[in-house]
């Protein structure tokens, strides 16, 4: 039975895109071929577990890691758990079994995709620095409306199906064994910018008056 490792590398942990995406993975595998662990890095990080982490990823044969874009890169708290992880394999380096697939699902709040390119260029160095076995990452935006708009708009609509298949091909080599190198893909939901913004907007709108802010005040800058 092949070991799979999936980590959530969202701040927000459960409650999250990431996760959510990660769901969706889950549900296309033959989970009787593997044995899935699950690792939350911020849940992982607060109650003092990253060792037991380590191990995981250590001895999986592959590694799924889903996590939203921050200021056009990786989570600070994901940052500082790579890093530890690579001192980790310097340390026990003749002791690692295995040499994990590795696959990157990132997602950000932009509608364009190719916005993550920098994240995904950072996990891939990552990748060959603790020798892993790089396949491909999957770079989505505007995730929070692929989260958001689950109820009522399904994956297989035309809105969604580009970033359906793509997770799909994902998922498809995950379970596969093939070597043939795959480019990094980058989707998002077949949608008008402007529409995008407009939505967005309104959402933004709403929260504000859930706090008691008034609409101008999405407009300070704090300096």
């Amino acid at each position: 039975m092949k070991k799979l490792c999936l980590i959530n590398g969202s701040p927000r942990g459960d409650n999250s895109c990431s996760k959510y995406l990660l769901n969706f993975i889950k549900q296309q595998l033959d989970e009787s071929t593997f044995n899935i662990q699950e690792i939350n890095v911020i849940k992982a990080q607060r109650k003092n577990k990253i060792h037991e982490a380590y191990e995981e990823l250590s001895n999986a044969d592959s590694i799924l890691m889903s996590l939203p874009l921050y200021v056009d890169n990786i989570p600070s708290h994901l940052l500082e758990f790579l890093v530890e992880y690579e001192k980790y394999c310097n340390e026990i380096i003749d002791e690692k079994n295995t040499k994990p697939r590795f696959y990157a699902i990132i997602n950000n709040g932009f509608i364009e995709g190719t916005q993550n390119i920098n994240a995904v260029n950072v996990l891939q160095n990552f990748a060959e620095k603790v020798d892993f076995n790089w396949r491909f990452a999957i770079g989505i935006g505007a995730g929070e409306f692929m989260r958001g708009s689950a109820d009522f708009v399904k994956w297989k609509s035309r809105l969604k199906i580009d970033v359906y298949n793509k997770l799909v091909q994902l998922a498809d080599d995950i379970e596969s064994n093939d070597m043939q190198c795959v480019d990094n893909v980058y989707t998002n939901p077949a949608m008008l910018k402007i529409l995008f913004m407009f939505v967005g907007a309104q959402h933004w709108y709403k929260a504000a008056k859930k706090n008691q802010l008034e609409k101008k005040q999405l407009y300070y800058k704090p300096y």
